[in-house]
């Protein structure tokens, strides 16, 4: 118990050690316009703390893309990108250069991050956690900012009979993925923070993905029942990534099967209920940016389920 004091009362002096930022003048003078975040590297290999690092990179493009002015590549595209080049985890970046990586992608600059420590101590009376990583941007052979910082969390030990209860409630909190999740979205946003904006304003130009003709294309007319077939087809830019809404709660996802004409096909499921003025078709580009469109007629369906059987009767 004294160990663990001393550790506890080491790590609540340490929370307040903000981020280490070494800043290029480049990334002022002039700044990329488009950049992409690749997959996190991590020294430990385990399924749970992959798992972690893929999370932590996820968060922390949310908080790079709502706080700083750069167009940002979505995490899904530049994933897909790399698997396409072969490239399926942190460990096969290895020996890639930046100025490739970007050029595979498309970007000016590629962002690259190190997990160095995902600690989490937590016996019953006290805790400690901390989350260490290392960011940094990169352009060609330039390096425009590099960030290192650790957040920790820290507890206890709570001894006193009257504070026992309440330590151990707190601690039974302290113990699930959501003490990770609130650590992780507190270092995402120190570390966006610390970094700000460029000074120099970056022209965004990015057009919106443009929606020509959404076409419903039903089996029949009248109200579809179940297996009967909607094909959708959607006339678009080419190069995005287009779904539909059907109104049954998930969106259809269509291939683009020639330069700009997208299809997809849905079968009538027994128990769907569909009654829509219009059907919304939504094209995406790389840069998440989304461009949407209407279709000119409607859609009906009917496909209640059978109806319940009516009271036994006895003879």
């Amino acid at each position: 118990m004294i160990r663990l004091g001393a550790l506890v009362l080491i790590a609540q002096v340490a929370l307040g050690c903000g981020p280490k930022l070494v800043l290029d003048d480049s990334y002022n003078t002039s700044p990329p316009r488009t950049v992409a975040i690749l997959p996190f590297s991590s020294p430990d290999q385990d399924a749970h703390t992959l798992e972690q690092v893929a999370f932590m990179r996820r968060r922390f493009h949310h908080h790079f893309a709502t706080s700083l002015p750069f167009i940002d590549l979505h995490i899904d595209n530049v994933d897909s990108a790399l698997r396409a080049a072969g490239i399926r985890s942190a460990e096969d970046l290895e020996g890639r250069a930046p100025a490739e990586l970007a050029r595979l992608l498309g970007v000016d600059a590629v962002i690259l991050g190190r997990v160095s420590t995902i600690k989490d101590i937590a016996p019953l009376l006290a805790y400690y956690r901390s989350l260490g990583a290392e960011i940094e941007m990169r352009t060609g052979s330039r390096r425009l900012f590099s960030i290192e910082h650790t957040q920790r969390s820290a507890g206890g030990p709570l001894i006193e009979s009257q504070q026992l209860i309440y330590a151990i409630m707190d601690q039974l909190r302290n113990s699930t993925s959501l003490a990770f999740i609130d650590l992780c979205e507190k270092w995402c946003q120190q570390v966006v923070d610390k970094i700000g904006p460029p000074t120099t304003p970056i022209k965004i130009n990015v057009s919106v993905p443009r929606v020509h003709t959404v076409s419903v294309l039903p089996s029949r007319s009248g109200p579809l029942q179940p297996g009967d077939r909607i094909v959708l087809e959607v006339s678009a830019d080419p190069g995005l990534s287009v779904a539909v809404d059907l109104g049954l709660g998930t969106r259809l996802s269509l291939a683009e099967d020639s330069n700009g004409t997208y299809r997809g096909t849905y079968i009538v499921q027994l128990g769907d209920r569909v009654d829509l003025e219009r059907v919304t078709a939504e094209a995406r580009n790389r840069y998440d940016v989304a461009g949407r469109g209407t279709s000119a007629a409607g859609l009906k369906i009917v496909a209640r389920p059978p109806g319940s059987p009516g009271p036994l009767k006895l003879r």
